[in-house]
């Protein structure tokens, strides 16, 4: 990315050329939705596991080697079939930001698409796709369904270059004269619109291409076709809290991404019925926004009759809960909830994300409550 960002960009980047609210199903209000069934409006792999995608294609897989600065430590590198990185949206336009890099121009690939939810990423289940032509190094947009250019692509005009990294944001209206577009970094370098009306946007999805390598992270998919704002995500750790665990090592045992077996969990009940356990997370030192945050739980439940589990979070002076919620006897199970506000509405910044606590809550019954790890993701932008 360039090292001057555009004022109109800055303000994109701020929230202020668009905004964008998700739907419940998004937030994690469903657990079954929760647990990763349908991905997640923002991604950024940074578990160090594909689960916050709905779908993976079995070529691809992690990366720990390319992974864009300011990005974590982790990306996805796509294999020539399609991922689902959001489903079950029924939204009538999409947007789009992630960061790519490809190691060869030259080589064809279908990066982003938005299609009605069929099985394949062709025609009729592909409204619109953005793809790099491997002959010119340009990205274009293209459709055989939506009356776009006849059915024949729409450049781009910015020449791409290998191993580098670009925010990629990308814009659809299904509705007949709704709006195409694409920019590359700060670039609007597809401006256009299609005559026909869409189907309803059903999922996000990306591929790359088994003869080269297309790297992928800092997913932001939203439910308009507003400008996608810039920015990157990185994951904060637990480092503490102002309650102390029930069980001796407390937050440095449920810092672990990868559980420690019987050793890393945390149990909450401990014989008492409504115990709460909220935890520090670390701060992020700087952002000149911040988008969105995703926090992360991976529990399950202890033997014996059934009881109230809960996942919860504190900000602002608001407490809040999911709700009970089923988990496993044996294995764990995935939960998160994306907040576009801070819990106590207030739009985010680095103090409200700074005095953000989560953990567990064990509402009632003989069964204990474990939770094995959590997480807070940033969706955070800086100027470069």
């Amino acid at each position: 990315m360039k090292k001057l960002i555009s004022a109109l960009a800055i303000l994109a980047a701020l929230g202020l050329a668009g905004s964008v609210s998700w739907p419940s199903w998004a937030q994690g209000e469903d657990p079954a939705l929760a647990q990763g069934t349908s991905g997640s409006p923002l991604v950024g792999f940074e578990t160090g596991n594909t689960m916050e995608m709905a779908s993976v294609d079995r070529d691809g897989y992690l990366d720990t080697t390319v992974v864009r600065p300011g990005s974590g430590s982790f990306c996805y590198r796509a294999g020539g079939g399609a991922s689902v990185v959001l489903g079950g949206m029924s939204a009538g336009a999409a947007s789009a930001r992630f960061s790519w890099r490809t190691s060869d121009v030259g080589v064809w690939a279908q990066i982003c698409f938005f299609t009605d939810g069929g099985a394949k990423r062709t025609p009729p289940q592909t409204q619109v796709y953005f793809s790099l032509d491997g002959g010119t190094g340009r990205l274009y947009a293209a459709s055989s369904k939506v009356g776009l250019n006849g059915g024949q692509p729409v450049y781009g005009q910015t020449a791409l270059a290998n191993d580098t990294w670009y925010t990629i944001r990308v814009a659809y209206d299904a509705a007949a004269g709704g709006v195409v577009r694409l920019w590359v970094d700060e670039v609007l370098d597809i401006d256009t619109t299609h005559s026909l009306a869409g189907a309803t946007v059903a999922d996000a999805r990306i591929s790359g291409n088994l003869n080269s390598d297309n790297y992928f992270d800092d997913f932001w998919i939203g439910d308009s076709a507003a400008e996608p704002p810039f920015g990157q995500i990185v994951r904060l750790a637990p480092n503490g809290g102002p309650v102390a665990w029930d069980n001796s090592g407390g937050f440095v045992r449920v810092d672990e991404i990868v559980p420690l077996g019987g050793t890393g969990e945390e149990n909450i009940q401990m014989g008492i019925n409504d115990a709460t356990e909220l935890y520090d997370v670390e701060d992020l030192a700087a952002a000149s926004a911040v988008n969105a945050v995703k926090a992360m739980w991976q529990m399950k439940r202890g033997l014996g009759k059934a009881s109230d589990h809960r996942y919860a979070w504190f900000e602002g002076g608001v407490f809040d809960d999911s709700g009970p919620i089923s988990l496993p006897q044996s294995g764990y199970a995935n939960f998160s909830r994306v907040f576009e506000l801070a819990p106590s509405g207030n739009p985010w910044d680095l103090l409200r994300l700074n005095g953000l606590q989560i953990g567990a809550r064990h509402a009632s019954g003989p069964q204990d409550t474990f939770i094995s790890w959590a997480t807070v993701m940033v969706d955070y932008f800086n100027p470069y």
